[in-house]
């Protein structure tokens, strides 16, 4: 009896296995592919990017684009206001001081603001952005795919809507970049003004304006970094491809800049770029200024190369970390910046969820209280919120277990970092502390407790699917000295942030 053990194609036969079962003897026949496969003509690439493959890849970047491009024209509308209504004040404050000199500021601000256009018409995409660059490569390769293997299979409508997308959210960093320029140009009139005059703290919080909305857009570049699952997969494949990798070189934004080699002389001789010096010219021009090296000199060369880009990684690390390096990300003098402010409403958000046992007494069962909270991170320091919580009975002991429902609570709280990972927390609740058995007790407002929390928590990092971090804490209810029946006034809850 022959079995089928597989098979292997080339460019023009198929070979297939067949085993012998008895005595393992292995038949190989030889067939001619184009007999047995009729799509031999079927290039590489389309078999690696599948219809829905290109859908997929399609659809993220045009739904990141369309996600991204109406908050970055959003910010920058806000942006413009917050800085114009601090003008305005500066110069009420002007006014006080020097009637001339205000009236004069007062023209200019009027003036620059009104002829500010911000339309999409005004504001070609400027300057190189590698993102943008491969995406566009990318389209443009995908669209000409279909036509050199003679496939009609790609939505051409989903392709141009995609690419739609994408070309308003180059607008939206263009028009982005255009308003940080405005930014400048004011504040440099500003520095003028205070050669002369002292305007207060309206000035202060103009910097700080300028400098949220430049960490604001870096946000938004961050995003369009952070490839998807998808992205990653078709640009893996691309850049995999000969073919593609020629079509970069001699269709991106940076073969335009700059004479890139085929792929064939970039693999046989060192890219030269006009007017740039090679890594070799700078190597030679080195040691014709360093003369006759001694023994050591290579190693110690090597050494000070080392050292060099040591301190280079550390000066920008820093300026990364003040602002990015630029001047529209400057940071006011003593001004400590508040990383939440620039993220969105959603990403401040954060949920957990927290049990708390308690061990039976004259009044209630062995009970555990099951809380989930939602906070908001008003900065990196504090945190206030409110959650619920549902308080499960086990029955009086272990001969005598029975699940029922103990009663539910209602949950306020407030969090400040104290040192560290240690965090002092307060909150205030209601509690309905009765067995539940229809839902109509919950009305009888004098049977809920109150209870007033004050204590500490430590915050211990984790790596899992779910959870961020835990949290144990340490509370004291001082408001359970009134309660009837009494309750334990010291608390221990064990949380988890995701």
């Amino acid at each position: 009896m022959l079995k089928l053990r597989g098979q292997y194609r080339s460019n023009t036969k198929r070979f297939i296995f067949f085993v012998k079962e008895s005595n393992l003897i292995l038949f190989i026949l030889l067939l001619p592919l184009q007999s047995i496969n009729a799509q031999s003509k079927i290039s590489e690439l389309e078999i690696l990017f599948s219809n829905q493959l290109k859908t997929n890849y399609l659809a993220t970047i045009e739904s990141k684009s369309k996600k991204l491009h109406p908050s970055i024209n959003e910010k920058a509308k806000n942006a413009l206001l917050r800085l114009k209504r601090q003008e305005l004040k500066i110069a009420k404050e002007l006014l006080k001081v020097d009637s001339i000199s205000a009236q004069q500021y007062l023209a200019g601000i009027e003036e620059n603001y009104s002829q500010l256009n911000l339309s999409d018409s005004d504001h070609s995409f400027v300057g190189y952005n590698p993102d943008f660059d491969t995406i566009s490569c990318s389209f443009l390769f995908l669209e000409k795919l279909p036509a050199a293997s003679g496939s009609t299979s790609l939505g051409m409508a989903h392709l141009e809507s995609a690419k739609a997308q994408v070309e308003k959210l180059q607008t939206a960093l263009s028009r982005s970049s255009y308003v940080q320029i405005f930014m400048k140009e004011r504040k440099d009139v500003l520095r003028q003004l205070l050669k002369t005059h002292t305007v207060g703290k309206h000035l202060k919080r103009f910097n700080k304006e300028i400098y949220y909305y430049s960490q604001q857009l870096q946000s938004f570049r961050d995003v369009l970094k952070d490839k998807s699952k998808v992205e990653r997969k078709v640009l893996n494949l691309l850049t995999q491809q000969k073919s593609f990798r020629q079509f970069m070189i001699k269709h991106s934004m940076l073969a335009s800049l700059f004479r890139m080699p085929d792929v064939e002389e970039a693999s046989t001789i060192e890219l030269v770029l006009p007017g740039l010096q090679t890594r070799s010219q700078v190597t030679d021009l080195i040691q014709q200024r360093l003369g006759t090296p001694g023994p050591n000199a290579n190693q110690q060369f090597n050494s000070n190369i080392q050292s060099a880009q040591s301190q280079l990684s550390q000066l920008k690390d820093k300026m990364q970390k003040f602002g990015g390096g630029s001047s529209e990300a400057e940071m006011p003098e003593g001004f400590v910046p508040n990383n939440q402010k620039t993220k969105s409403i959603w990403k401040r958000l954060q949920y957990g969820t927290n049990i708390q046992s308690q061990r039976a007494s004259g009044f209630f069962p062995v009970t555990s209280d099951i809380g989930l909270s939602v906070g908001y991170k008003l900065n990196d320091k504090s945190l206030i919120g409110f959650g619920t919580s549902y308080k499960l009975g086990w029955g009086r002991s272990i001969q005598n277990m029975r699940i029922t429902h103990e009663g539910v609570g209602l949950r306020t709280f407030v969090d400040w970092k104290l040192k560290k990972s240690l965090w002092v927390c307060g909150g205030y609740e209601m509690n309905y502390r009765t067995q539940i058995t229809e839902i109509n007790q919950l009305r009888d407002y004098s049977s809920w407790q109150r209870s007033g929390l004050l204590g500490v928590s430590k915050q211990i990092p984790i790596k899992t699917r779910f959870f961020k971090n835990s949290k144990i804490m340490l509370l004291w209810d001082f408001l359970s000295y009134n309660q009837r029946p009494r309750t334990q006034p010291l608390l221990v809850r064990i949380g988890y942030n995701f």
